[in-house]
């Protein structure tokens, strides 16, 4: 399983990770699902926060922290610091 989508390790991911997880939580998104509505609008304010991955990279670690906020799915794998997520 590739848990980023580009083989980088969970570390690099973390931030993207976290980010899912917040907003996940946060009241603007408390009654919407993900779909292609509320992932063009996270994708829009994670590129807004200049971050170390972009949105490419970090979708799929983004979609998992949103996933794991909402109890939905079984979780993947998150990998190590020292080896790449696969």
């Amino acid at each position: 399983m590739n848990y980023s989508g580009r083989g980088v390790t969970y570390m690099q991911t973390r931030a993207a990770y976290q980010y899912g997880w917040q907003m996940a939580q946060d009241r603007r998104y408390a009654k919407r699902d993900w779909g292609k509505d509320v992932e063009a609008e996270l994708h829009w304010a994670w590129n807004q926060r200049g971050p170390a991955l972009g949105w490419e990279d970090a979708k799929e670690a983004i979609h998992e922290g949103w996933n794991r906020a909402r109890r939905i799915g079984r979780p993947k794998a998150l990998g190590s610091t020292t080896t790449n997520v696969r």
